[in-house]
C-alpha cells in the first residue's frame, strides 16, 4: 500500500470515477537512476499535480469534479484545466495549485516549473501534499453528495 502523502492519492481516487487510458502525477518520492542503483529521492519542494485522461470522456464526472475543486476550501487554491490532445481522440485534464498556473503562465521561467518554485518557495510543496489529502477527501464527499455511482477501481 501506498504512503497517502506521496501525491498518488487523488489519482488513485479518480480512477474509481471511470475506466482511465492514461495516468500521472507528482511523485513527492521517486526513485532516480543514479551511478547505476536506485535511490529514494525526496521531491517535497516540488508542488504536486494529478493528470489524467479517462477511456471514455464522461462531462458528468468532469463537472462534478470541477465543481468539487471550485468549493474546495483549503490552504490551497487548486484547479483543473482540461486540454483536447491535437491528433488523437481523448481530453487531458490535470488538477494542480493555482499558484502553480499562475507561474506557469508569467512565460518569464526558463527551466521547469517544479524545479522553479522548488527554488524559490521550498516550503510550498510540502503544504500543497498535505493539503492534497484534504482535497481528495473533500472531493469524494461531494461525488457522494451528489448521489455517484462508483464504477470500481482500475488502476
Amino acid at each position: 500500500m501506498m504512503d497517502i502523502k506521496d501525491g498518488s492519492i487523488l489519482l488513485n481516487f479518480i480512477s474509481k470515477l471511470d475506466e482511465l487510458e492514461w495516468k500521472k502525477y507528482q511523485q513527492r518520492y521517486p526513485y532516480i537512476l543514479i551511478d547505476n542503483k536506485l535511490k529514494k529521492i525526496d521531491h517535497s519542494s516540488y508542488p504536486p499535480f494529478t493528470s489524467f485522461r479517462f477511456k471514455n470522456e464522461n462531462l458528468k464526472v468532469i463537472n462534478i469534479l470541477n465543481q468539487a475543486i471550485n468549493s474546495y476550501q483549503g490552504d490551497v487554491e487548486w484547479i483543473l484545466i482540461s486540454t483536447k490532445r491535437e491528433y488523437c481522440n481523448g481530453v487531458n485534464h490535470c488538477i494542480l495549485t493555482k499558484y502553480v498556473q499562475d507561474m506557469k503562465k508569467t512565460n518569464k521561467i526558463t527551466v521547469p516549473i517544479d524545479s522553479y518554485i522548488s527554488k524559490i518557495m521550498p516550503q510550498f510543496g510540502p503544504i500543497a501534499y498535505n493539503d492534497l489529502i484534504n482535497l481528495t477527501k473533500h472531493i469524494e464527499r461531494f461525488f457522494i453528495e451528489n448521489n455517484y455511482n462508483f464504477k470500481g477501481n482500475y488502476n
